[in-house]
């Protein structure tokens, strides 16, 4: 007697089905995950995902996510840097905070004696920069956020900025380069 061997029917869609599958719980995941992670476009900071958290203590050295100043943004967005349907926030690391001394010249900037970089007097169009020259003395929840690619628009330009402004602590998860 020859056995008989029940076939199923194989279901010709299932390799989609599985594949659907996998695309939902992947967006899931990165749908969660969006409030914890950043993504860096501009040249400067290393480009890549940052991994995002509350801001409770923040010291120099620190990767800050913080809201533009209001004219800050004003120029951005006239300047085409940013769009203006996209609510933006700047991601600098803290080069100065409470207690140091800042002071903003043609010549650079320097915290606390000590040269920290050059100020630009335009940007990649030819268009001048905002040109602050002033010397800051910060005082608690104050901040002087600037890295060190001299193409950053950073305090250099729109001065310190407030512990209400800053947003988060970022750091890097997967970046082109490192942090300069």
């Amino acid at each position: 007697m020859q056995r008989r061997y029940f076939t199923r029917r194989r279901n010709r869609f299932r390799p989609l089905w599985v594949s659907l599958l996998i695309l939902a719980v992947l967006i899931g995941v990165l749908y969660l995950l969006s409030a914890h992670l950043m993504f860096q476009v501009t040249g400067s900071l290393p480009r890549g995902l940052y991994r995002v958290r509350e801001a409770a203590a923040i010291e120099k050295g620190d990767l800050v996510v913080l809201d533009m100043p209001q004219e800050a943004a004003r120029l951005a967005r006239r300047r085409g840097w940013i769009p203006r349907s996209l609510r933006y926030r700047l991601m600098k690391p803290v080069a100065a905070a409470a207690g140091d001394r800042v002071e903003v010249t043609g010549a650079g900037v320097f915290i606390n004696g000590k040269y920290f970089g050059p100020v630009q007097p335009c940007d990649d169009l030819g268009l001048p920069l905002p040109a602050i020259r002033e010397v800051f003395e910060l005082g608690a929840g104050e901040f002087f956020v600037a890295a060190k690619n001299p193409r950053s628009f950073d305090s250099r330009y729109f001065g310190p900025v407030g512990r209400r402004r800053i947003r988060a602590v970022a750091t890097p998860v997967a970046v082109l380069g490192g942090l300069r």
